[in-house]
């Protein structure tokens, strides 16, 4: 019996293998187009364009291309993993992006595989090589994204509320420095970062609440990130540092 059950499976086997090849060679065949072909220019947030709001204005500037050893830039780890170094494609001129409004200005260097240009009132972002860099694909969502993010940061701007929760938990603004009490021995101080200074502004309406805000997202979000890192709210009473809205999951404590 076991040595029927075993022909079985080797007929089976030698019945599928034509149906494998006959597959695989029509995948491989002239009519059909490469997969990489068929799956470019696929970025739906890349493919928007991004409107420039009223007073708000966009100027690029070009870097030529990194000049010695190219294995330090400016690809990732992951970047290597999804596609190899390529320098045509990857180590281009790159395009600096500066952002002016109302709110003030920004700056962001793109990577060497998007290309961005000024239709009008709109800013177009596409992959260089016509979307064939694997690379440029990657990126393309996301460049689009920051140039987005710049936009909407000099019109409208970001902001990051913080809440101290806790007996005498609070704060005070001593010039640029947030000098907390948090429950211990001595004043806790935190003062800006100086890649951030120039884009990020403290407020406090009480003194239990810490607004953040500044025309770069990244550095209103990561500045806010820091404050609260300083005093994580625990998860028994809830007591520290917590977003405004936060929704904290408390812990069952121990019974009697």
């Amino acid at each position: 019996r076991v040595r029927r059950v075993a022909r079985r499976g080797l007929r089976c086997r030698a019945r599928m293998l034509p149906l494998l090849f006959r597959r695989s060679s029509r995948a491989g065949s002239e009519c059909s187009p490469p997969l990489l072909a068929r799956a470019r220019a696929m970025s739906r947030i890349g493919m928007e364009p991004v409107k420039l709001p009223e007073g708000a204005s966009v100027s690029f500037t070009i870097v030529p291309p990194p000049a010695g050893n190219l294995l330090n830039y400016p690809m990732t780890k992951r970047m290597w993993m999804i596609k190899p170094r390529n320098t045509i494609h990857d180590f281009g001129e790159c395009t600096v992006v500066n952002v002016t409004g109302p709110k003030g200005s920004v700056s962001q260097k793109l990577h060497s595989v998007v290309q961005v240009r000024l239709e009008g009132d709109q800013v177009v972002v596409e992959p260089r090589c016509g979307g064939t860099s694997k690379a440029g694909q990657t990126m393309w969502g996301t460049a689009r994204a920051l140039v987005a993010n710049m936009v909407r940061g000099v019109t409208r701007g970001y902001s990051r509320e913080l809440e101290f929760v806790g007996v005498g938990f609070r704060a005070a603004l001593d010039k640029e420095r947030l000098v907390c009490k948090l429950g211990v021995s001595h004043d806790v101080i935190y003062e800006i970062p100086a890649r951030f200074a120039k884009y990020v502004t403290l407020a406090m309406p009480t003194q239990t609440q810490v607004v953040v805000t500044g025309v770069d997202k990244q550095a209103v979000h990561e500045v806010a990130a820091q404050i609260r890192d300083m005093k994580r709210p625990e998860p028994y009473k809830g007591k520290g540092i917590r977003y405004a809205g936060e929704v904290i999951k408390l812990k069952a404590g121990k019974k009697k």
